[in-house]
């Protein structure tokens, strides 16, 4: 097999996180079955690696998740004028793997949800080097800049995909709690300006933080979080916007109860 542009686009994004045959299908805008056979190609010649995702239904066989291998990666790594590379290998944490997939989820409605006059770049933190020690202790699961075509204006948007894994409201370092005290010391941070263009390369004057929770009862705990910390920037929403095609309506709320649209309140700096 030739290596083609296509074929590095591939690769480059299983660099960043796993993903399954129905995701890469989204990402490079080809059918299930064209990226199944492609896919399967890649995986005879040795470039990736996958496994049958676990199935939880009674009838039915999990789709196949793929990853880079290190041939992959070292094709790669030649193509960017590079030794090698960190591989991630979902199997060595497969409990995370419904979370990882999520976030995937999320870019691929953020990207390809298509809101007219809009455009979205989504970043996984290893694509910036971005650390937990950049942003007061919190790694965010991703980011979002999405932009008004017309005016050039900005907004930047930390992404949570909560599978209600972590404490809510405990004295964990690891709870929600402390994850939204975080993102508000953050966001008073006098240097935070600084700090975001230096990692996006563009300037804001602050940013949201999109939580996309498993339930509504879920949902609805964190708004009195953010109530508690008059934290308006949490903005809420349930994963069910990862799949409706809605995630640009007016389906987001904050503490107050309103009803919000990613795309609303432009231009903002």
């Amino acid at each position: 097999m030739q290596i083609t542009e296509g074929v590095i686009s591939i690769l480059s994004a299983l660099l960043l996180t796993p993903c399954s045959t129905g995701q890469l299908a989204n990402l490079h805008s080809k059918s299930r079955k064209k990226c199944s056979e492609k896919m399967k190609a890649l995986y005879d010649l040795g470039l990736v690696r996958r496994f049958q995702q676990p199935f939880i239904e009674k009838r039915g066989k999990g789709e196949y998740i793929y990853f880079l291998s290190k041939k992959g990666s070292a094709i790669l790594g030649a193509n960017n004028g590079k030794r090698s590379y960190h591989l991630i290998n979902p199997l060595k944490n497969i409990y995370s793997l419904p979370h990882t997939l999520a976030i995937t989820d999320l870019n691929i409605a953020l990207t390809q949800g298509g809101a007219p006059g809009f455009l979205c770049r989504f970043y996984y933190p290893r694509q910036l080097n971005i650390q937990a020690s950049d942003f007061e202790g919190v790694l965010p699961d991703g980011s979002a800049v999405i932009e008004h075509k017309a005016s050039h204006k900005k907004i930047l948007h930390f992404l949570e995909v909560d599978l209600s894994t972590e404490s809510l409201a405990s004295d964990k370092s690891y709870s929600v709690k402390h994850k939204l005290d975080k993102y508000y010391r953050l966001l008073e941070n006098e240097d935070a300006s600084k700090i975001l263009t230096d990692k996006f390369g563009y300037t804001f004057n602050g940013f949201r933080v999109l939580f996309v929770l498993s339930s509504h009862e879920r949902l609805n705990s964190l708004i009195d979080l953010a109530e508690t910390a008059d934290a308006e920037f949490i903005w809420c929403g349930t994963k069910e916007l990862l799949h409706n095609g809605h995630i640009y309506d007016p389906a987001w709320c904050n503490y107050k109860h309103e009803k919000l649209s990613l795309t609303g309140r432009y231009p903002i700096r």
